[in-house]
C-alpha cells in the first residue's frame, strides 16, 4: 500500500529518495526537490481511480529528533499547496490546515517503497526570495523550479536558512496522521581546510556561489542542492576540487572530509571523506 505517484512525482521520486543518489552530471538535490514534490502532489491528478483514496488531511503530528524546531517556529508548513499553521513542542509538530486541507491521494497499487512522501514540507520564509536564483527545468518531464536561497551561509542564522524538512511516515496515512517523521532534505558538508595561505578566500561552487559558514578556524559547513566545488582563491589565483562520493551524494546526510592545498603543486585535493545520516546527528 502505497501514495499514489502521477508521472512526474513517481520521475521525482525515482530520482530523489530511496535515500536517493545525486548523479554529478543530473544532480539537483533535495532541496530542489522539495518544491518539485510539493507541486507534483498539488497538481497530480488520476492514476488508478478505482484504488486511490482522497484523504483530506485535518491534523498531522511528526518529530523531528536532533533538529532543534525552536529555531524554526518561524518557517512555512505547507501541505502539497495548502497552508498549515503549527505549533512545537520539543521535538514534535503538530500541524492544522490554515483554511482548506490538503487532499492526500493514496494508491494501493503503487510500487513500494521503505517509506511514504506525504507531501508536507517545512522551510524558512526566505528559502526561495534570492535574486539570483534563476527558474529552469531539470528535466523535460520536470515542472520549472528554482534553486533555493543558498548564496550567503556565513552565519549560523544563515547557514540553517539553507534548509528544508520534508515528512515521511511508515504507516497508511489517514486524516489524522501521527506517526510523521521530518528530515532533512538537502545535503551538509563540513570540512577542515589545511595548508592555506592567510589570504586564502573559501568559497563553494553549486548552483551559485555560495559562502560557507566559518564555525572555527578553518572549519566550513555549507547546505548543498548540488554537487559542490570548493574554490580557494589566493595570491590572485583561484583552485577547484569537487567532492566525489563513490555512488553519488544523497540526501540527508552529512558529509565530512578535509581539503587540503599543495602549494608546491599548485593542486587542491580532498581526503578523509565520511558520511552519515544528517537527521541523526547534531545540526
Amino acid at each position: 500500500m502505497r501514495l499514489s505517484f502521477c508521472p512526474v512525482l513517481r520521475f521525482a521520486l525515482l530520482i530523489r529518495y530511496r535515500y536517493v543518489k545525486y548523479k554529478i552530471m543530473s544532480i539537483k538535490a533535495a532541496g530542489i526537490y522539495f518544491l518539485v514534490l510539493l507541486s507534483a502532489f498539488a497538481s497530480c491528478k488520476k492514476d488508478h481511480p478505482d484504488s486511490v483514496e482522497q484523504i483530506p488531511i485535518e491534523s498531522l503530528k511528526g518529530t523531528a529528533p536532533n533538529i532543534d524546531l525552536s529555531k524554526r517556529t518561524g518557517w512555512i508548513l505547507a501541505g502539497g499547496d495548502k497552508s498549515y499553521s503549527f505549533t512545537v513542542t520539543g521535538d514534535s509538530i503538530l500541524a492544522m490546515p490554515a483554511s482548506e486541507p490538503y487532499i492526500l491521494r493514496y494508491d494501493n497499487n503503487d510500487p513500494k517503497i521503505p517509506f511514504n512522501y506525504i507531501g508536507f514540507g517545512l522551510i524558512p520564509a526566505l528559502y526561495y526570495t534570492t535574486n539570483t536564483a534563476v527558474a529552469r527545468s531539470l528535466y523535460a518531464t520536470s515542472p520549472v523550479t528554482r534553486f533555493p536561497n543558498i548564496a550567503d551561509q556565513s552565519t549560523e542564522e544563515k547557514l540553517r536558512n539553507a534548509d528544508a524538512l520534508i515528512a515521511i511516515n511508515y504507516e497508511k496515512p489517514s486524516k489524522n496522521i501521527k506517526d510523521a517523521r521530518f528530515i532533512h532534505s538537502n545535503v551538509l558538508i563540513d570540512f577542515e581546510t589545511m595548508n592555506f595561505p592567510g589570504d586564502a578566500v573559501v568559497t563553494v561552487l553549486q548552483s551559485e556561489e555560495t559562502k560557507p559558514f566559518n564555525y572555527k578556524s578553518n572549519f566550513y559547513k555549507a547546505i548543498v542542492v548540488a554537487v559542490p566545488v570548493i574554490s580557494v582563491k589566493t595570491g590572485g589565483d583561484e583552485y577547484k576540487v569537487m567532492l566525489t562520493v563513490p555512488g553519488g551524494m544523497s540526501g540527508n546526510t552529512h558529509y565530512t572530509f578535509k581539503t587540503v592545498f599543495n602549494a608546491d603543486a599548485k593542486t587542491l585535493s580532498i581526503t578523509d571523506l565520511a558520511s552519515s545520516k544528517w537527521s541523526d546527528g547534531d545540526e
